[in-house]
């Protein structure tokens, strides 16, 4: 998979690196390996609407932005509005190009991840048409890719502070409730450490 690179931030330092969004050793991936393997989705598959819709998607996902989270909110929307303008029109073999449904999932997982103080994932397409959010904070990574062939299942790893796996698995359902559950255990302790040691990291995404 070719996988666009871009600037990956460690919340707890500050500093902002060009690099693979996944080179941690622990981090044994076929998919950022491999280009295009595909499998076949399980037949009990249910698809969802709301996936041809990534617009009022986002816009719904803005106006649950009050109170606890709503900058996180604000920020994700923002970046996947961008991302989905810089989208439209494209042909679908252009590494910007992103489908529709990854930008209303990837909507939908992160609605679920707010929180006060969250730290913000770095947004980026992966080059088929899906999207990758992704936190890091010295050795923990935490990484949700969302493809835009729904064939492909959604991919979800976390690791610890020390960069032991705590989740990886794909999955092939509409709302993904463990994964998502899986991923706020350790975004939130990420988050806190980010906030008591680099408490300005909020600059990083101006």
């Amino acid at each position: 998979m070719m996988v666009e690179r871009g600037r990956v931030g460690n919340f707890v330092s500050g500093k902002v690196a060009q690099g693979s969004f996944v080179d941690s050793s622990r981090i044994q991936r076929s998919r950022f390996l491999v280009v295009s393997r595909l499998r076949e989705s399980p037949a009990s598959r249910v698809h969802d609407p709301s996936f041809s819709e990534p617009g009022s998607l986002i816009r719904k996902s803005r106006s649950a932005a009050s109170g606890i989270g709503d900058d996180f909110v604000r920020y994700f929307s923002g970046r996947l509005r961008s991302i989905a303008a810089t989208s439209r029109g494209l042909s679908e073999t252009d590494h910007r190009f992103v489908n529709p449904r990854a930008v209303s999932k990837l909507a939908k997982v992160l609605i679920e991840l707010k929180g006060e103080s969250v730290v913000y994932p770095t947004i980026h397409p992966n080059a088929e048409g899906g999207l990758i959010a992704e936190w890091r904070s010295g050795p923990q990574v935490i990484i949700i890719e969302i493809e835009g062939d729904e064939s492909i299942g959604d991919y979800f790893c976390s690791t610890d502070a020390d960069g032991n796996i705590t989740l990886e698995k794909d999955c092939f359902e509409p709302e993904c409730f463990d994964c998502v559950e899986g991923i706020k255990k350790q975004l939130f302790k990420l988050s806190e450490k980010a906030n008591s040691e680099n408490p300005s990291w909020r600059k990083m995404f101006r």
